[in-house]
């Protein structure tokens, strides 16, 4: 099938997210292109946080925490219109009142106007269990705009937050997490909801971010549509919902060679079930005709349980020899989509498999698992693509890091964007949250997985899925993300059928169909 290339109209349908840098330049362009100062934005943000809360969290006394900057100026709005709604109101505020400035000093001003009670902290001053005992905690320290590590009493603020055993919620995004990459700036509030104030940030999805964040809800606070257009995105929220916007549908005069020939180079005598659940995702999720080049023992262990699949098997001697035959060359040739390396082991055969793959004309080539390994030693085999074709990597943390050599502190979206641009491949990221990157530098961000798919022969389920979407559609691009949802969506469906300690790769391969009846075309 030939695949286009061209960009998907994500403008009209998923959210956008940006980096601390970009929110800022957001909000001046607001205020300079349309007239809505900052100090109205703040307004906004306290009067939707505040009727969130009296919506998820009705009637509890609310201790807000605020801190000396922006952040903590929407607390005071908060505190102000709760206060207003009739709600017990504490306002414990970390810095002097003297370091409160800006839209936030305004803010406090009029807040000591009313009869609420606000109590400044001070290293000196021990905190209270009352102030925080059987009420909801509303963090307002620190928003995304932290640079340095949280350190004395702003530390031990935040650890008595944590410990106190009641539900926290953040404004915009936990105290202590760096909006931009996720990560911990020495220790961060442990949230039960996050309240994102006009946009998402990158740092809600990535790392500890995505962790300590709890549930993420969004909060409109008058940022214009207009401001967005021609503003430059870092990154793209793709949501359960898009799918929607971006299938096809399949040819309704289709037969199995029209409907997508995926090859697979899977499974060794150690790891059969690889080569398992990638024919498993791949038939699921329809694809036409899926052929597994295998080891003679693997087709013995798996054949009676994806008995719609081919094969061609070989001889050990040639895992050994890592000599491709002619009937395994002619076969390659043959196919749309040609998958490597899900459980094969680092085999010599592996290494000159995806040599030809990567050099044949108009092949779309996925790359998972033992390939990423080889690729590893040798990464410039991914650069010697034939005309035409294109090349498509799924790995986990651990084979993205061997193979690109990122830190243990390397912001991942950034190495994933740069990797992608480098090579001219598509990189889908696997983890808590897949991270989608493309060879023009688009990023996708895909959260809408669950926890019970951390287990083995998930990835090889996706790989499957990912090469059987690809043989179908037009559109390279879509193809990768719906795939990622499609496999999302089974693993949450699985965890719904089984309980989530006990979901298997083989129940999300059997929720796959579930999966593709909850997506409406």
């Amino acid at each position: 099938m030939q695949q286009l290339s061209h960009s998907l109209d994500k403008e009209t349908f998923m959210k956008p997210l940006y980096l601390n840098k970009q929110i800022k330049q957001l909000k001046e362009w607001t205020d300079e292109r349309i007239g809505i100062s900052p100090l109205l934005l703040m307004e906004h943000a306290g009067i939707k946080v505040a009727e969130q809360i009296e919506t998820l969290y009705p009637g509890e006394p609310v201790t807000l925490i605020c801190g000396p900057g922006n952040n903590g100026g929407d607390g005071f709005v908060i505190a102000r219109i709760l206060f207003l709604m009739g709600r017990d109101v504490i306002a414990l505020v970390l810095p002097h009142e003297t370091s409160i400035k800006g839209e936030a000093g305004a803010n406090f001003e009029i807040l000591k106007n009313l009869d609420l009670p606000i109590i400044h902290l001070n290293p000196s001053q021990p905190l209270e269990p009352e102030w925080m005992k059987g009420r909801l905690i509303v963090d307002c320290i620190f928003g995304t705009g932290i640079s340095r590590p949280l350190t004395g009493t702003y530390k031990l603020v935040v650890e008595c937050m944590n410990s106190s055993g009641r539900p926290i919620v953040s404004v915009d995004i936990p105290s202590g997490i760096n909006g931009d990459t996720g990560e911990v700036m020495g220790d961060s509030v442990t949230a039960e909801t996050t309240m994102a104030l006009g946009t998402y940030k990158v740092g809600h999805f990535q790392k500890e971010g995505f962790i300590k964040r709890g549930n993420l809800v969004l909060s409109h606070i008058g940022i214009p549509e207009k401001v967005h257009e021609g503003f430059e995105t870092y990154a793209w929220l793709f949501e359960d919902s898009d799918v929607e916007m971006i299938l096809e549908k399949k040819n309704e005069a289709g037969h199995k060679y029209n409907s997508g020939k995926v090859l697979f180079l899977s499974g060794s005598r150690d790891m059969a079930g690889a080569a398992l659940f990638n024919a498993m995702g791949a038939l699921r999720s329809g694809a036409g005709l899926v052929k597994m080049i295998v080891e003679e023992p693997v087709w013995e262990a798996i054949a009676c349980k994806v008995p719609e699949a081919v094969a061609l098997t070989y001889k050990s001697e040639a895992v050994k020899n890592g000599d491709l035959t002619e009937n395994m060359i002619s076969t390659m040739e043959s196919f749309d989509i040609i998958v490597a390396g899900s459980g094969c082991g680092k085999t010599q055969l592996l290494r000159e498999y995806i040599v030809k793959a990567i050099g044949m004309e108009n092949k779309i080539v996925v790359l998972d698992a033992d390939a990423l390994n080889v690729l590893s030693e040798e990464v410039n085999l991914i650069d010697k693509k034939g005309p035409g074709s294109k090349v498509v990597i799924t790995p986990h943390l651990g084979e993205f890091k061997k193979l690109t050599a990122a830190g243990k502190n390397d912001d991942l979206v950034e190495s994933a964007k740069a990797f992608s641009k480098e090579h001219d491949v598509f990189t889908v990221l696997k983890g808590p949250v897949t991270i989608v990157a493309e060879p023009g530098g688009e990023i996708f961000i895909c959260a809408g997985g669950h926890r019970a798919m951390a287990t083995a022969g998930s990835g090889d389920v996706l790989t499957g899925v990912v090469a059987s979407v690809l043989a179908q559609v037009p559109r390279i691009e879509a193809g990768i993300l719906e795939a990622v949802d499609i496999h999302q969506k089974a693993g949450c469906l699985a965890a719904e059928r089984v309980h989530e300690r006990s979901v298997l790769a083989s129940d999300i391969a059997e929720s796959l169909s579930a999966a593709l009846w909850k997506i409406k075309k």
